[in-house]
């Protein structure tokens, strides 16, 4: 599996370097990276989604499907507990929690989930995808704004959760999209890697050196994410060997450990934007540089998880 996966990583680390370059010699401005990330959160990776549900109705789907849904909420609120105790412990603002506890499941996985085990599986990051929207609207809208009532606009208005709920009703009913707009679907999801990886190249030409030295927590808070949240989840997996104990499809569980081990989730950098604009360069850092280390860890950890 590490074999599929590292030439697809390879890939987009060029379209990175890519937008690293362009923003370097001044091709494309910050504002217009900006329109390219909207572009993929309002556009791409819903398109993606619908695409994922537009399969045939089964009984055995929908129970791994259930699985699913079951095991991201438990991976959520292991996540959520772990960064109640780092707190403590490490102090992390915030920001830093949301970074260590939300990973990116939409931009990053659905592409590797893809190269990896074919679109059949996509349908289960879709799961993965409108579970963390929900706990990203409520949970961390709150810790970013210090706000203790959920705005359930901001839950319902997500568009990954729009374009998930329509999906079910599609699935369910069994109705698929005319083969125009599939079509038009099914290329605008191709765009989700592209997009990400550009964005990041550009948020990644606007560092400099000595930016990156004054956040002397970064390191911590990359290691965090990338390294010791996949850790836990790779050994509570292996421990009760959850596959084997609930009858569920081996692939559905390794696109949970794939979400698992990608970094902070982009929509993080947007609520900062909103809520905390002030550490909203601290954010955009954290995003940029865990998608350039990424490309390191990832292949790692889905190595130790076929050992």
């Amino acid at each position: 599996m590490s074999q599929l996966l590292i030439p697809k990583i390879l890939e987009m680390l060029i379209m990175l370097l890519i937008g690293f370059a362009m923003r370097r010699i001044g091709a494309i401005r910050e504002e217009e990276s900006r329109g390219l990330s909207l572009v993929c959160l309002y556009v791409a990776v819903p398109c993606a989604i619908l695409m994922g549900f537009q399969k045939d109705y089964s009984p055995d789907t929908i129970y791994s499907l259930l699985l699913t849904f079951a095991v991201v909420i438990m991976i959520h609120v292991i996540f959520l507990t772990i960064s109640v105790a780092l707190r403590r412990w490490l102090h992390l603002t915030p920001l830093e929690r949301l970074s260590v506890i939300y990973p990116n499941c939409g931009n990053l996985v659905i592409p590797l989930v893809m190269a990896v085990l074919g679109t059949d599986y996509v349908i289960y990051s879709c799961v993965f995808i409108a579970v963390q929207g929900v706990f990203l609207w409520s949970h961390g809208a709150s810790q970013l704004s210090g706000l203790r009532h959920i705005n359930l606009m901001k839950v319902i208005t997500n568009p990954n959760v729009i374009a998930f709920l329509v999906a079910l009703v599609f699935f369910f009913t069994g109705v698929r999209l005319p083969s125009v707009l599939a079509g038009v679907c099914s290329t605008m999801s191709n765009f989700t890697a592209p997009l990400s990886m550009l964005v990041a190249g550009v948020l990644l030409g606007d560092i400099q050196l000595e930016q990156v030295r004054q956040y002397r927590r970064l390191p911590l808070v990359l290691g965090l994410r990338l390294l010791l949240m996949p850790v836990v989840m790779l050994g509570l997996f292996r421990l009760v060997g959850l596959d084997v104990l609930l009858g569920m499809d081996p692939g559905a569980l390794v696109v949970c450990f794939i979400c698992c081990c990608t970094p902070m989730a982009s929509t993080v950098v947007q609520m900062t934007q909103l809520f905390k604009e002030d550490e909203a360069h601290y954010a955009s850092v954290i995003n940029a540089l865990g998608l350039l280390l990424c490309i390191l860890t990832i292949p790692l950890m889905v190595t130790l998880y076929e050992l």
